[in-house]
């Protein structure tokens, strides 16, 4: 293998959100598994295209050139079969910029907007703030995963006429890779009501053997007439940092309200564009390397709850590098756990609430490091939970 992804490449002070932010203070030995960036470097071409960037002295306003579109339009026609126009691609500097502009742009105050809980918290978050009405459809768990409720998300409609559904597709936390059928199901109930569809797509990348990432716009003409897809390089080769993502809008109405929604506002940074190229020029490699590696990870995880911790459940992830652990059975509301997990196994998960009612009772850890820290955190886990 060309990457080496148990090597320990230490963050720590370095103004990392993830090992310093709020926890710097806790100790050398305490354990950040959360925010959902990896600890493994980025490919060695987007490192080296960085630094030779970073050579020329001067930082100013940059564009995309043509290699990066065409990098764009024949990746989504390459992975998924989907044919995709130049104009139709708009440049953000994240993903969460994308859903606020959306919801600027497509709704006004106090109209609904449908969110599938358990899910990624911004979703709720950002259109609270901007003062729209979050309508929950909570998904489905069974003893597979979770499933559309679709009858609900009917109800929903008939109560409050919401005008926007933001899609997780893959889903965070979950690990969920929705089907081509699911998502035409989805996709119908909107057409016949008029809901535009923001599908989150940061994850499309990370899918595992077995399963296949559908956009939700390639499915047809009308998805397309009636979606704005978001996407980026960040999650996938771990330049969250450099603040560049990108919006398909193949809809002209949307695009120009869209676009016009955002004049004044940046479109992403200089080492931003250059790290997406380098990403989608080189980075086939990297990603199937990086699946091998994730998906061992998961294999331990997994093995080590069914043999040493049965009391922890995990369904595991079709997508993403986030696992969704069900800690119900320890029988702790969800801020004992939390401290719990904090002041007694010494180690950071996302708390399950935040995505959600939901989620009380579940933590989202996050797999994308060295194989040696999840061994010292089951280990962890597992020491502090017999001693209950």
């Amino acid at each position: 293998m060309a990457y080496n992804f148990d090597e320990i490449i230490h963050r720590r002070g370095t103004t990392c959100v993830k090992w310093d932010e709020g926890i710097i203070d806790l100790g050398e030995e305490f354990l950040p598994m959360w925010v959902a960036d990896m600890d493994f470097p980025c490919p060695v071409e987007v490192h080296k295209a960085i630094k030779k960037r970073a050579e020329h002295p001067i930082f100013g306003y940059t564009y995309a050139n043509e290699e990066v579109y065409r990098l764009i339009i024949d990746r989504l026609k390459n992975k998924y079969g989907w044919h995709v126009e130049k104009d139709w691609i708009v440049f953000l500097p994240g993903v969460v910029d994308g859903i606020a502009t959306s919801i600027n742009s497509f709704t006004k105050e106090n109209e609904g907007i449908i969110i599938q809980q358990p899910v990624y918290h911004p979703f709720a978050l950002v259109p609270e703030a901007y003062h729209r009405k979050v309508l929950v459809n909570n998904l489905k768990e069974s003893e597979c995963g979770y499933d559309m409720d679709l009858e609900d998300i009917k109800n929903i409609i008939k109560r409050e006429n919401p005008k926007m559904l933001i899609l997780c597709n893959p889903h965070n936390p979950l690990g969920k890779v929705w089907s081509k059928s699911e998502l035409e199901k989805l996709g119908e109930i909107c057409i016949e009501n008029n809901i535009l569809v923001v599908s989150d797509e940061i994850h499309s990348d990370i899918i595992y053997k077995g399963f296949k990432h559908t956009p939700f716009a390639s499915i047809s003409k009308e998805f397309e007439a009636n979606s704005i897809t978001l996407m980026a390089p960040s999650k996938t080769f771990n330049v969250a940092g450099l603040s560049q993502a990108f919006a398909v809008i193949p809809n002209k109405e949307l695009r120009d309200s869209f676009v016009r929604a955002r004049i004044g506002y940046n479109w992403g940074n200089v080492f931003g564009i250059t790290s997406l190229e380098a990403c989608y020029k080189y980075g086939d490699k990297y990603i199937e390397e990086l699946l091998c590696y994730l998906e061992k990870n998961i294999d331990f995880v997994e093995k080590y709850l069914k043999e040493k911790l049965p009391i922890v459940k995990m369904k595991r992830p079709e997508g993403t590098y986030l696992l969704w652990l069900d800690m119900r059975d320890l029988n702790m509301p969800q801020e004992e756990l939390d401290r719990f997990l904090k002041e007694k196994v010494k180690v950071k998960f996302n708390s399950g609430n935040i995505f959600g009612k939901l989620g009380e009772g579940f933590q989202r850890m996050n797999i994308a490091c060295p194989r040696s820290y999840i061994e010292e955190c089951m280990q962890r886990l597992e020491k502090a939970i017999n001693s209950l």
